[in-house]
């Protein structure tokens, strides 16, 4: 394991997983300073968009929502976003958008600045061509609020405490309606009667919070109706509530009568189990990264390894709270049977944990720095420190129950008074630490993934502008948006001290490429008043850098021509786009795809040894 940790280290992965609907770029780009308003303004996301909970408006500098003609997502590519605009006219300008991930489901609110320059070229009051493009990157390591915490840990323990119920003939080795143990028997069953109402009134509970707080955020979106029925989130949840009430409905009767049809129902109460355990990580972080399909499924391992090792415990500590007093000998043993039972369980289930937990680092953090520098990886220690707690206490529990003998031999270590009252509060101490760690889970799973660079902050404006001088003339050229194609171009002549600046007869632009032959092409510029000309078309067709001549011809005057140099950058060059979307690709870019199977085989082979170990113990 200390292996994969260190070629963690060795090079972060260069897709990003970003477990929100977070802006990869836009055109214009952020912080652009046009001569003339687009008619729309196309955004990238990393994630795929709802598309009745996504859109985007402009403000203007007094905090006022211009008029548009709306935001739609593309349908061929739903991590595009389209605001199309009317009349803009010149001023600072901030684009606001509001995402919901159809990955996660999880929204997002950010913004980036936009300026329109004057009619004659200058900027607006207000307008810093030198700060920085604002992005929502300051936001990004924000928390959840109190309300979506509650909802998810709700759901999550709703969903391991139904799980526990499922799993529980693993760890029963003798049927609950035993004559000899009576008591016993009719204490698991109301635990599992109690485990079952109770799991089933969290989650549904969770899932309804989890629908308030998108309400009240997504309000001006859309209403309660298209969000259940016209989201992959609200799909999701309404799947999983019902998922939730069929094994209610499978598995009570087999609490209250014993039938013919006990095999068939485990199999379907096992199925109905593990659907809704794969209804949390197909919304989970994990379907918004590289390689989804093996994410989903390490995510959906690690939460049915934590639901047998946490469920079960909790079903446990219910179990002996309903005993409350010594039990007789015939019970006593059939308890540390069944401790005994759970103990081998949850220790394989705690080396899936492991493995899974350490898989998911490894897809989802970039750089080992990341654990201590952003609140993901706090999170992420957090929850590790309360794992250990737990198996500390487990390490004494296991102990206590097994003594100095196995549960099958005959001078077993008697469980007293004392020890059995010990051990029901070491057992309630862990259960308790379980639930502390699903509240750090249900943290975790809402906080935003950190990153080493930030994705919008990448894509750079390529605007450009410059003061050239040719005699007695100053000359303010601006190419927008300075890209490979179409662009436009403006020239404002004037004088330094507002005199007249003569008859303007012709200002002509000539493009050379310095390294390309191209050869040369000419743009005449037409007049617009006051000094200013402009033209528009597809001159810089090739990235690179580019000698622009600027011939100024006026009546009675010399002749003048400047040059510039003016550097296209490539298509894409200064965008990170968003990463592939093969669900069967290498979760793990930093790795080798050899390295990550091998590893998935080593841990496989040690999962079949401990396997073996514990089975032939327990002949």
């Amino acid at each position: 394991m200390g292996l994969l940790v260190a070629l963690l280290w060795l090079g972060p992965p260069r897709n990003i997983a970003s477990a929100h609907a977070l802006l990869v770029r836009s055109s214009p780009a952020a912080g652009a300073e046009l001569a003339t308003a687009p008619a729309a303004i196309d955004l990238w996301f990393s994630e795929p968009l709802e598309t009745r909970f996504s859109t985007a408006h402009l403000v203007d500098a007094e905090g006022k929502q211009l008029a548009d003609q709306g935001a739609t997502v593309d349908p061929t590519d739903p991590t595009h976003l389209t605001l199309t605009l009317a009349t803009v006219p010149p001023g600072v300008y901030t684009v606001v958008y509001h995402t919901l991930s159809q990955a996660d489901g999880h929204e997002w609110l950010g913004s980036f600045p936009l300026t329109i320059l004057n009619a004659d070229g200058t900027r607006p009051a207000g307008a810093q061509l030198t700060s920085p493009p604002a992005t929502d990157d300051s936001a990004r390591d924000a928390l959840p609020t109190p309300l979506a915490i509650l909802g998810r840990w709700l759901a999550l323990m709703g969903a391991l405490l139904l799980f526990g119920v499922v799993a529980l003939p693993l760890f029963t080795p003798t049927p609950t309606t035993n004559t000899s143990t009576p008591h016993l028997a009719t204490a698991i069953t109301r635990s599992q009667r109690l485990a079952l109402w109770v799991g089933l009134l969290a989650l549904i509970g969770g899932a309804w919070l989890q629908v308030l707080r998108q309400i009240l955020t997504l309000s001006d979106q859309g209403g309660l109706t298209d969000l259940l029925l016209r989201t992959r989130t609200g799909n999701l949840l309404l799947g999983r509530q019902l998922l939730a009430i069929l094994l209610l409905l499978f598995i009570w009767p087999g609490l209250t009568r014993s039938d013919k049809g006990v095999a068939l129902r485990r199999w379907l109460v096992g199925t109905l189990g593990v659907g809704l355990l794969l209804t949390f990580s197909i919304g989970s972080h994990a379907a918004a990264t590289v390689g989804s399909g093996w994410a989903i499924l390490g995510d959906f391992v690690h939460l049915a390894a934590a639901a047998l090792w946490l469920g079960g415990l909790t079903l446990l500590a219910t179990l002996f709270l309903q005993l409350r007093t010594e039990p007789v000998e015939s019970e006593a043993l059939a308890l540390r049977q069944m401790v005994h039972r759970f103990s081998t369980v949850a220790t394989l289930a705690v080396y899936v944990l492991l493995c899974t937990g350490l898989f998911s680092t490894l897809v989802q953090l970039q750089a080992w720095e990341l654990l201590w520098s952003s609140s993901y990886g706090w999170l992420l220690l957090a929850k590790l420190a309360l794992v250990g707690v737990t198996l500390a206490i487990a390490l004494l529990n296991h102990r206590l129950v097994r003594g100095r003998a196995t549960e099958k031999s005959a001078d077993a270590t008697p469980w007293t008074a004392t020890s059995y009252r010990r051990f029901t509060r070491q057992l309630w101490s862990e259960a308790l630490v379980g639930l502390a760690i699903m509240v750090v889970v249900a943290v975790l799973v809402q906080t935003p993934i950190p990153q080493l660079q930030t994705t919008a902050a990448a894509a750079q404006p390529t605007y450009f502008e410059t003061l050239l001088t040719a005699d007695d003339l100053t000359i303010h050229l601006q190419i927008s948006p300075n890209q490979v194609g179409d662009n436009r171009y403006v020239a404002h002549l004037y004088h330094a001290d507002n005199s007249a600046i003569g008859k303007v007869q012709l200002v002509r632009l000539s493009f050379t490429h310095q390294t390309a032959e191209l050869g040369q092409a000419t743009l005449e510029l037409a007049a617009q008043g006051g000094g200013l000309f402009s033209g528009a078309g597809a001159y810089q067709n090739l990235a690179g850098p580019w000698d622009i001549t600027l011939y100024v011809r006026r009546r009675g005057m010399d002749d003048l021509l400047t040059t510039t140099t003016v550097e296209v950058p490539a298509p894409g060059a200064n965008t990170v786009m968003p990463a592939a979307r093969d669900p069967w690709q290498n979760p793990i870019p930093a790795l080798s795809q050899n390295v990550v199977a091998i590893g998935a085989l080593l841990a496989l082979g040690v999962l079949q040894l401990l396997w073996y170990h514990f089975t032939m113990v327990d002949r």
